[in-house]
């Protein structure tokens, strides 16, 4: 995990641009500065870290109350609705 996290570290210090995709909130907060949230592959947020986490976290939490996939404000919203 020591190596693992070292060489993450240089690799954001080398990149101009580097894209990672995880769901560890910790690593997100300490190697990004943007990030957005998919929802079955659509782009539904773009901003700040602590911003796209809370919205992801009220996606799931939404999706786990109505036993639906989609925040109801979402680009996807109508289209789950009339399926």
């Amino acid at each position: 995990m020591k190596r693992a996290g070292e060489r993450l570290t240089e690799l954001v210090t080398s990149a101009n641009i580097l894209v990672l995709a995880s769901h560890q909130n910790g690593i997100l907060r300490e190697f990004c500065n943007r990030a957005v949230v998919l929802e079955r592959g659509v782009l539904v947020f773009e901003g700040g870290v602590d911003d796209a986490l809370a919205y992801y976290n009220e996606l799931i939490a939404l999706s786990r109350e109505s036993g639906r996939d989609a925040r109801p404000d979402s680009p996807l919203g109508d289209i789950l609705q009339e399926l």
